[in-house]
């Protein structure tokens, strides 16, 4: 079996920043996909029949989310397009949920350590190495403050950093655990990156996930009154930036947010139960000034995303279905030993920064998102002697 899970592996971590990254299949009808989900795919009757042969990996939050599942079942009947709004609960939540929360945790659990790390390291070494580049150009053309599309790769060369910055304390517990020149150098390359990106997500993420093992001798993780302040501040900093700086780049961005803003609450109030329908953000338009300006974008946060499109019972769901997630790996963390450093403590660090990064970010249904989430959870249910 390894000779086929193996490929898809490395194909699913090397692809996972790279949305555009597409395969065009012409069936009669055009289906179109990235890489990563394409492989994901292919991967979920490998894991199907893994689990049939005994191979499991408890599933993630399943209670949680399908109550979110159901919330976004019931708002397909109230959205403006339900054949679009169908077919986004099961290309995206569902999916997703199948392809990565099932498949990849399964082959992550079984998958042998030096593969696996290889292949994130691999991952943060050449996309650090890209966003770099980019960044580069774009601060010598002196437009560092404006996104840039990677074309076939990403609309957004900075969600390059904000991928690197919730990998960070996977990352960073593996250095724990098996340092070497390829992790030291995937961890400098990655903090380069997020730096130079100018991407305010990426930093706040950063920071958050720096602060679970800055002090060595006392992590913040297990000071919450010190973490909650500073990330209110940074997330206050992020929103009044544009002002302080004066720079019209931070300021359309800005604008742009309130404008998304203003749409999710609308489509939340219309219909606070079970939202506007799944997927419906995107179709949703507002003609006045200023909100003719982001027709076609997608919600930027969770809340926003989860509550105007599920409404209040897609919000507990999620609630649920994270705080589920992070209990476990804490206390499969707990369990182990609960050493402040290491694999382990990691994988707690990038569920948590997960979560942070779906506050601020658009990557709640993406395989951006789902890669790493799984990778972690695999990551957390494996024994010591497996990695």
């Amino acid at each position: 079996m390894a000779i086929l899970t193996t490929p898809l592996l490395i194909i699913l971590l090397l692809s996972q920043s790279y949305i555009d990254l597409e395969v065009i299949l012409p069936l009669g009808r055009t289906f179109n996909a990235p890489v990563a989900d394409w492989a994901a795919l292919l991967l979920v009757p490998l894991a199907a029949a893994g689990w049939l042969r005994g191979e499991r990996a408890p599933l993630p939050g399943v209670s949680g989310y399908a109550l979110m599942l159901l919330a976004a079942a019931l708002s397909v009947q109230v959205a403006i397009s339900p054949a679009d709004s169908l077919h986004h609960l099961l290309r995206k939540p569902l999916f997703f949920y199948v392809a990565y929360g099932f498949g990849l945790v399964w082959l992550v659990k079984r998958t042998p350590a030096t593969v696996l790390w290889g292949a994130m390291i691999a991952w943060a070494l050449s996309t650090a190495g890209l966003s770099l580049l980019t960044s580069v150009s774009r601060i010598l053309a002196g437009d560092a403050l404006w996104f840039a599309r990677i074309s076939g790769l990403t609309p957004n060369h900075k969600t390059l950093a904000v991928g690197l910055s919730t990998a960070l304390p996977l990352l960073i517990g593996r250095r724990d655990r098996a340092p070497g020149r390829p992790i030291d150098l995937a961890v400098l390359f990655s903090l380069s990156a997020i730096l130079l990106s100018a991407s305010k997500t990426a930093w706040i993420i950063a920071v958050f996930s720096m602060a679970w093992f800055l002090p060595r001798s006392r992590p913040l993780s297990v000071r919450p009154r010190f973490i909650l302040p500073a990330l209110t501040l940074a997330v206050a900093l992020a929103y009044y930036a544009p002002v302080l700086l004066g720079s019209r780049a931070m300021l359309d961005a800005a604008r742009s947010r309130h404008s998304l803003n203003e749409r999710a609450w609308s489509m939340l109030t219309a219909h606070p139960i079970i939202g506007s329908g799944t997927g419906m953000n995107v179709l949703v338009e507002q003609v006045t000034f200023p909100h003719y300006r982001v027709n076609g974008v997608d919600a930027h946060g969770v809340i926003q995303k989860v509550g105007s499109e599920t409404g209040l019972l897609g919000l507990i769901g999620y609630g649920w279905f994270s705080l589920s997630c992070l209990g476990t790996v804490r206390r499969r963390w707990e369990d182990s030993g609960g050493d402040f450093s290491g694999t382990g403590y990691g994988t707690v660090g990038c569920i948590a920064a997960l979560q942070v990064s779906l506050l601020l970010s658009t990557e709640t249904f993406s395989q951006t998102w789902w890669i790493p989430f799984a990778v972690s959870w695999g990551q957390a249910h494996r024994t010591d002697e497996e990695g």
